[in-house]
């Protein structure tokens, strides 16, 4: 996931309710779903509710019909499980009698519960705890239990089919509107589950730590496409509009990664060449392009798009065979709240990351986020962080693994130039960190708080920043062999940092664990910014003092803002937007600081007029989403109607 989390902690509520609709061959009991909430109070790192103990997701199949207009869906799930352990017990030593639990969000309706073995029905009964035990941006937001009745006394495998619908508040499941696209003729459906959100719209084990293969039938009306993070084996059109839509995937993925996009959207069909899988099979690997159609086109044609095949090669050089069965990159329209999301053959990448008013012009903001989402089917995806608190083993690994692959494609100036500058904002990020230590650590304790801390700027630079120290204490071609060993010891497994560690303390080379697990527990660390020295970087000083009239601009460069305005608009300098996106950054920091008092405003004030008079920063707003919000910061003038 390419987007950093916010700060927020708070001690565990513990609140049981019962969910309606409700049936139990047990009368419900208040007392007993307080002992039950109170059993996986702080028991689980995974910030889930199921009994991994007891039981284990073998396989899921999905059957959905997609509501377009109500924003709902409605149908059922097939859970095939295993009872691993006959016995499980509460906190006070009784034996614990319910059967299956799974994670459920509140904007699930379940219907019914079938026994697929007995063809009964099967009783159960949903208890939450609020506010979600950990401090959320919404406090009405409910953690809840699906605690079905026993129907497995022995250990062995059981099935269930539970029959429910979402309502349209699911935050699983974002309906763009139609004016937040593109094109502005329709919705555009995509989910958002990670970390623990999949129970947002499935009922499941919601737990990283809990990977399984899954299939999926989808049902829609209109003229729609759907995709999943699955590949497609059948497709059929029905009467009245209908499209129905089966999807396969093969490989085990946690639920978070089960992702469904709907919309009207066209495709662009690419292919990486013959690449030889580890039993010596060779295949290729289809890429398919997919968006809004007048866009996509100009897109296609812009030639940017061949980047994507040649960046899928060096990722395969590096890391080995592409794990999964074909790649989809699907363009979100403005709506979409992130700039890019990894699934299982199918990533999200956000069109605000082009610049769309001239699809020509130099923009390695694509390139980044495609580069990220890309190598993250390795590292997050097929080797997946079972814990929150882990995960810097897909973040920070992987942004590791795009810089190189950016240096590679390009050149080595950019590689430095964005490490350079996330490295300085890591710096400013600890400094702001000073009264939350906790979260300076890679590995931070999660156990009551929103698994969503754990993915914050540490999670993605520091990690990064850790995997340069061990090239450093080592060699480049060290780490790479060591990444590969990893991956094929852990490959479409879920691992924690003990895992990382065991494999690294195989490696050949003595090194010094004791600084490793400080890297790994302690907040403090220093950020070595004169190693990751860049010029193109070091411009935007001088870009900052010309943009902003400084008085000591005339002792560093004859530029002038005029010269930097041209030069912006002609589309030269292939760093340019990403310097002038950070100079924007500092002066809407500083612009923050003014008080209406000071003597300096009238002078700001002049400067920023001058600034869009020269660059047209204020009429960006669908040409360059990123700059115009720059600009918006800059001037605090958010009515950009």
């Amino acid at each position: 996931m390419y987007e950093i989390g916010w700060l927020g902690v708070a001690p565990w509520l513990v609140l049981m309710i019962v969910f309606s609709p409700v049936r139990s061959s047990n009368e419900s009991n208040f007392e007993k779903g307080y002992q039950f909430m109170e059993r996986f109070r702080v028991s689980h790192l995974d910030h889930t509710l199921t009994d991994l103990e007891r039981y284990r997701t073998l396989h899921l199949s999905l059957n959905l019909t997609v509501d377009m207009d109500l924003e709902t869906v409605q149908g059922y799930v097939d859970i095939n499980f295993a009872k691993i352990e006959l016995e499980s017990y509460l906190s006070d030593g009784d034996v614990v009698e319910h059967g299956l639990v799974l994670d459920i969000g509140t904007v699930i309706v379940v219907d019914r519960i079938e026994d697929l073995f007995s063809g009964g029905e099967v009783g159960y009964q949903v208890y939450c705890r609020s506010p979600t035990d950990f401090e959320s941006p919404d406090p009405t937001v409910l953690w809840c239990a699906l605690v079905l009745d026993q129907i497995v006394d022995r250990v062995g495998e059981g099935a269930v089919r539970i029959h429910y619908s979402t309502n349209s508040s699911s935050t699983a499941l974002h309906f763009i509107q139609p004016a937040q696209t593109l094109q502005k003729n329709s919705k555009f459906l995509v989910s958002v589950t990670q970390p623990s959100d999949a129970r947002g719209w499935i009922p499941c084990q919601d737990t990283a730590a809990m990977k399984q293969p899954y299939d999926a039938e989808i049902r829609i009306k209109g003229p729609y496409t759907a995709l999943m993070s699955a590949t497609l084996v059948e497709y059929a059109e029905e009467d009245e509009g209908w499209r129905v839509y089966k999807f396969q995937q093969r490989y085990p993925v946690p639920p978070f990664l089960i992702a469904l996009t709907v919309a009207e959207m066209a495709a662009v069909q690419l292919q990486v060449g013959e690449m030889e899988e580890e039993k010596g099979e060779t295949r290729s690997i289809p890429i398919t392009i997919w968006g809004e159609e007048e866009f996509l086109k100009e897109l296609e044609a812009s030639g940017k798009l061949n980047m994507v095949v040649e960046m899928m090669d060096i990722c395969q050089q590096k890391l080995g065979a592409y794990p999964y069965d074909r790649y989809d990159i699907v363009l979100t329209p403005p709506g979409y709240v992130f700039q890019g999301m990894e699934y299982p053959g199918m990533n999200y990448v956000s069109v605000t990351t082009l610049c769309l008013g001239d699809l020509s012009r130099p923009n390695y903001g694509f390139a980044e986020i495609v580069a990220h989402e890309m190598v993250h089917s390795w590292f997050g995806n097929m080797v997946t962080p079972k814990f929150a608190s882990d995960a810097w083993l897909a973040e920070g690994i992987t942004s590791f693994v795009a810089f190189s692959v950016l240096e590679q494609l390009y050149d080595a100036e950019l590689a430095c130039f964005l490490k350079r500058e996330k490295y300085g904002a890591l710096k400013k990020v600890l400094i702001s960190y000073k009264a939350w230590p906790q979260y300076k650590v890679l590995t931070p304790a999660l156990y009551t708080q929103n698994p969503f801390e754990g993915f914050s700027y540490v999670t993605y630079v520091k990690g990064s920043l850790f995997m340069d120290y061990l090239v450093n204490q080592t060699t480049a071609a060290g780490v790479d062999e060591f990444l590969l060993t990893y991956l094929a010891r852990f490959r479409h497994q879920a691992v924690d940092s003990d895992d990382f560690i065991h494999v690294l303390t195989q490696s050949q080379r003595p090194l010094d664990m004791s600084a490793i697990y400080r890297w790994l527990e302690r907040p403090a660390t220093q950020v070595p910014l004169a190693q990751f020295s860049s010029a193109v970087f070091d411009e935007c000083e001088i870009l900052y003092k010309v943009m902003t009239n400084h008085p000591k601009r005339r002792s560093l460069t004859n530029m002038t803002m005029e010269d930097v305005a041209d030069k912006y608009k002609s589309g030269n300098g292939i760093y340019l937007r990403r310097q002038l996106l950070i100079v924007l950054n500092r002066i809407r920091k500083i612009s923050k600081t003014i008080q209406a008092s000071d003597r300096s405003t009238k002078r700001w004030q002049r400067i920023i007029d001058k600034l869009d008079v020269l660059f047209h920063f204020s009429q960006l707003f669908e040409a360059d989403p990123d700059m115009f919000a720059q600009w918006v910061g800059v001037t605090n003038h958010y009515n950009h109607t």
